[in-house]
């Protein structure tokens, strides 16, 4: 987490200009389910041919919300709908942008994250919920894929594991059930 903290420190310093809500674009599609992984260049050709997957971005932490929407807009086929510092009106957002991909901190103030995601599930049911959180212990799995979250991405990583995992999820078919591991 601290290289995420250090990223998103150097990323605001790069550019301090505040990140605006992107033009509304055409519904993403993506890579194919059995694709574990785009490339750059294959990233590029699918946001050519297709446009973007929308992407919003839900944590507490400023900084942290501010480095996952610059990571988003970075990339080709991705583009940042906006973000919001709580699960309060997660609903009304995702709706109002169009949002295909929510990912979502699980420990903040305000209304719970693990309820929004099935919130989400009921009023945005084309929406899909990638929880971002630092526990990714069996229990937080659990309850993530029982909320109805399509995957769960540890804080810990690397910065690109959440770039990665909206890729995969705004690929695949099914429900989100199978795909929390």
């Amino acid at each position: 987490m601290a290289d995420m903290w250090g990223m998103a420190r150097k990323a605001q310093a790069a550019d301090p200009a505040p990140m605006k809500n992107q033009p509304t674009q055409p519904r993403a599609s993506t890579a194919p389910a059995d694709s574990p992984a785009v490339t750059n260049a294959d990233a590029a050709q699918l946001a050519a041919a297709h446009g973007r997957t929308r992407v919003l971005c839900v944590d507490d932490s400023p900084d942290l919300a501010d480095m996952l929407a610059r990571l988003v807009g970075a990339s080709p086929d991705m583009i940042n709908v906006g973000t919001l510092g709580s699960a309060e009106r997660i609903v009304e957002e995702v709706i109002l942008h169009r949002a295909d991909v929510v990912v979502l901190d699980l420990t903040m103030p305000g209304p719970d994250p693990l309820a929004a995601i099935g919130l989400l599930a009921k009023h945005a049911p084309k929406c899909r919920v990638i929880a971002f959180s630092g526990f990714d212990d069996p229990g937080t799995r659990q309850a993530v894929r029982c909320a109805g979250a399509w995957d769960l991405v540890s804080k810990r990583g690397e910065p690109n594991d959440i770039i990665v995992a909206i890729r995969r999820v705004a690929g695949q078919r099914g429900g989100p059930t199978e795909n929390v591991q």
